[in-house]
């Protein structure tokens, strides 16, 4: 999936962290196991920051779309 960042609000589900991903289209992904200071979180809200297009793989469990990993970020 490629999307630019609209929001990214990071959670906690019991003792997961997780950054939910609200993309310009208003498509919701979710990243468990993950929090804004990863390595992963801060590329995010680079991304974010940048207006850049984000590629991720993700996998779907039902109405939910898990982020598995970054592709690649493309500045704009």
């Amino acid at each position: 999936a490629t999307f630019t960042i609209k929001v990214l609000s990071p959670r906690t589900w019991n003792d997961s962290s997780i950054i939910d991903v609200l993309t310009e289209k208003n498509e919701k992904f979710s990243w468990w196991g993950k929090s804004l200071a990863s390595d992963e979180g801060k590329r995010l809200e680079e991304a974010r920051k940048a207006g850049s297009q984000v590629t991720v793989n993700y996998s779907t469990k039902g109405n939910y779309k898990n982020i598995e990993s970054i592709v690649e970020v493309v500045p704009q």
